[in-house]
């Protein structure tokens, strides 16, 4: 199978990248073993609410991860140690004008 999208890596680390595809206007972020796909507007609302811990509430665990995430699938739900959400904050921080510029663009053209 031929994969025809210019998928561009805009930031990465051991853990995970995110990075754009211009065909689809997509964002990924692939953390440890998840992957989110987000649009523009998806993209700054995670990461308002990864700021804001939105969502986000206390769930001890034995293998340190002390946080809980509510996804919209009833049951499913992701946990994370507070410097996993850093992590992941920090790589959305390093691509901050790059997704600002994509928006500005995108509304110029509306």
């Amino acid at each position: 199978m031929e994969n025809s999208h210019d998928f561009k890596t805009l930031t990465e680390n051991e853990n995970g990248y995110i990075g754009f595809c211009p065909c689809c206007k997509k964002y990924n972020l692939a953390y440890k073993n998840s992957l989110f796909i987000f649009s523009e507007f998806e993209f700054g609302a995670f990461q308002d609410m990864l700021e804001s811990r939105i969502g986000i509430h206390d769930f001890w665990t034995s293998h340190g991860k002390e946080l809980m995430l509510r996804t919209p699938l009833k049951n499913y739900y992701i946990l994370l140690s507070e410097a996993e959400i850093e992590e992941i904050l920090n790589m959305m921080d390093d691509i901050a004008l790059l997704v600002e510029a994509h928006r500005v663009m995108n509304m110029n053209k509306n």
